[in-house]
């Protein structure tokens, strides 16, 4: 009954632990509610593995019909991975990869058609729209901040996708103008953020990622943002 390893579930996540035997033996895992609470719906799957098993990967997804080279980390798994994403995938494609001849987990990606930019070589362009604006938080209290250009009359659709490809970032999106006036903001509620902003005035505008709690950030803090026209009118 001595305690070896504990762990909770992080704010946005559930709990990973690795765990190395010192010696052969008998060993007990538990499992409880942080609140002590209980009921039919407290229900959950654990799984037990030596296997392969990939944590997180960046940049979290790509463009249909080309190769994504990746950032990787969890047990038994290289640091530097790649995924052929096909030209008829869907936006959300899920993939099993290889590694030493094992299966590792299934890590969901976000595809889409858009060109695709990265923070740490791109962040410091003016990005010409749409595309798909890649980046992670990765200090507590670090704010993105991207360049863009837009005419009077346009109208496009800036969505934050996070937390649906298992990042822990609790976003913060906001659109201000050159002179650093905020223009538009969303924060991450029961959905995460989305803003669908008319552009005033021909310029130079900004787009800033956020976590919404300033203590925060790290490697799982990555996000994706697609701005691309509004899509048309549907049932919802």
């Amino acid at each position: 009954g001595r305690r070896l390893a504990e762990v909770d579930a992080p704010a946005g996540g559930d709990p990973v632990l690795r765990f190395t035997a010192a010696s052969d033996g008998e060993y007990q895992v538990r499992i409880q509610d942080t609140q002590g609470q209980g009921g039919q719906a407290y229900v959950y799957r654990l799984t037990l593995t030596a296997e392969p098993t990939i944590d997180r990967v960046y940049p979290l997804g790509g463009r249909r019909g080309t190769t994504l080279e990746l950032e990787a980390a969890g047990q038994a798994v290289p640091s530097k991975l790649s995924v052929a994403l096909p030209k008829d995938a869907a936006t959300e494609y899920a993939h099993v990869f290889q590694v030493g001849g094992k299966r590792t987990n299934t890590v969901l990606f976000d595809v889409d058609e858009y060109p695709e930019f990265i923070a740490a070589k791109d962040r410091n362009k003016i990005i010409s729209l749409p595309a798909i604006l890649n980046g992670r938080i990765e200090k507590a209290g670090e704010v993105d901040t991207w360049k863009w250009r837009g005419k009077k009359g346009e109208t496009w659709e800036f969505e934050l996708r996070a937390a649906r490809l298992g990042s822990r970032l609790d976003g913060v999106l906001t659109i201000g103008d050159s002179a650093g006036k905020t223009l538009a903001k969303a924060e991450a509620g029961a959905f995460e953020p989305l803003v669908r902003f008319a552009v005033p005035a021909d310029g130079e505008y900004t787009v800033q990622i956020q976590d919404r709690f300033r203590s925060r950030g790290g490697l799982e803090f990555a996000y994706r943002l697609r701005v691309a026209p509004p899509p048309p009118p549907d049932f919802r």
